[in-house]
């Protein structure tokens, strides 16, 4: 009886080798996260205070900041050169943490119950807001404000450079009573808000790689999960939106209000873009409509073209966008009217391509593990064929399609 073993031989075996070496490249690529991807808090034992004010630069970690209800803001930020990390702040009438200084980082932590009056007399008490120069927020988790989780600048001082990558914002029904507010009410006005009058130099907002959901049916009309608006310019790209009345509420200013967004995915919302008060010039590239999205574009307040939106598609499942995220699936293609014309798409059905879907974008890894799941047969056609063995080819062949189909 001939034996499988006898197969494969050093050629066979150099050729499985040489495919499994990309695989083992490939897996060791970083994939992109969406939302979180670190622990965020406190670490063990933490150093538990009520009010935290920052004045000198340096390292401040592992804190919990619990207000106990406080009337005011919890974390002030006032010195330039400081990192706050893996710090949990909470249960404050007022702000959670407020920022005036240049090139801060907010990493790692989590701010929550921030609830100003009631849920039918809405007060503002937000996550993190201030008048920030180089601000980053990464790997931050801002949840239970009665405000905006995000929100730059209240009282329209300068602010510039704020950087948000891999974070996640929500709200939803309070599963407890909280300060005035009711068990099953849901606090929050949007998840990033921008203001920034138009005497003031435009204002630059990035946000990347993060996740907002649940950002509709709350304290006010029109709530959003993105309400950018006034002197800026926003740049989106590799995000997330579920369960939001709104992701995108784009509104116009004398100067313009410049947002472009790329590669990102929408889910169970009632509309994606709300474009309001003559925005113009929105640049939209790679969109992805997933299930349970009512309007794409609403307009309101708005005449002639408004947005460019190219490579719109379908959106991989909900799960597999926050695993690998999203990529462009082709080079951007000039539509005749954006504002007016069915969106373009990358071919005629509407859907983006095969490599869209794919882990990280990448149709390299489909390719590798095809090859790797065809070596096996590969390497005894090497090897029958080199060594002139057809006929124990067609008989290992033979038997193993009789095993086959006799099951």
């Amino acid at each position: 009886m001939f034996k499988l073993r006898q197969i494969f031989s050093p050629i066979a075996f150099a050729i499985l080798v040489g495919c499994l070496a990309p695989c083992g490249t490939l897996a060791a690529e970083p994939l992109a996260v969406i939302g979180t991807n670190e622990p965020v808090g406190c670490l063990e034992t933490p150093e538990r205070i009520k009010r935290l004010k920052i004045d000198k630069s340096g390292t401040y970690e592992n804190q919990l900041i619990d207000g106990d209800w406080y009337e005011g803001n919890l974390v002030e930020i006032r010195a330039d050169n400081v990192l706050l990390r893996h710090s949990e702040i909470r249960n404050s009438r007022s702000n959670g943490i407020i920022v005036s200084g240049k090139n801060v980082t907010i990493e790692s932590c989590k701010i929550h119950h921030c609830l100003a009056g009631s849920f039918f007399t809405q007060q503002d008490a937000h996550g993190i807001t201030g008048s920030p120069q180089n601000l980053t927020i990464r790997n931050c988790e801002i949840y239970y404000v009665s405000g905006d989780a995000v929100q730059f600048d209240p009282d329209r001082n300068k602010w510039d450079n704020v950087t948000i990558e891999n974070c996640t914002f929500w709200t939803g029904p309070l599963k407890k009573a909280a300060a005035d507010f009711q068990v099953g009410e849901r606090p929050g006005e949007n998840a990033i808000d921008t203001k920034c009058a138009d005497e003031q130099p435009r204002a630059h907002l990035d946000v990347r790689n993060s996740l907002f959901h649940g950002w509709g049916s709350g304290q006010i009309k029109n709530q959003a999960a993105l309400n950018l608006k006034e002197h800026i310019n926003a740049t989106v790209g590799n995000c997330v939106f579920r369960d939001n009345d709104i992701c995108f509420l784009l509104q116009g200013s004398k100067k313009n209000t410049s947002v472009s967004a790329s590669d990102c995915a929408v889910y169970n919302s009632k509309v994606v873009f709300r474009l309001e008060d003559q925005i113009r010039d929105v640049e939209i590239n790679g969109l992805a409509i997933g299930d349970g999205v009512g309007e794409t574009f609403e307009k309101v307040n708005m005449r002639g073209r408004s947005y460019r939106n190219i490579n719109q598609g379908y959106a991989p499942p909900y799960e597999r966008a926050l695993r690998f995220g999203l990529k462009q699936a082709a080079a951007p293609q000039e539509p005749a009217d954006s504002s007016s014309a069915p969106e373009p798409t990358t071919n005629e059905t509407g859907q983006r391509p095969l490599q869209s879907y794919l882990p990280g974008g990448s149709w390299r890894t489909v390719l590798a593990v095809a090859i790797v799941l065809l070596m096996p047969f590969l390497g005894i056609a090497f090897y029958v064929i080199a060594s002139g063995r057809r006929k124990v080819f067609k008989q290992v062949l033979g038997e193993a399609f009789q095993r086959m189909f006799s099951r």
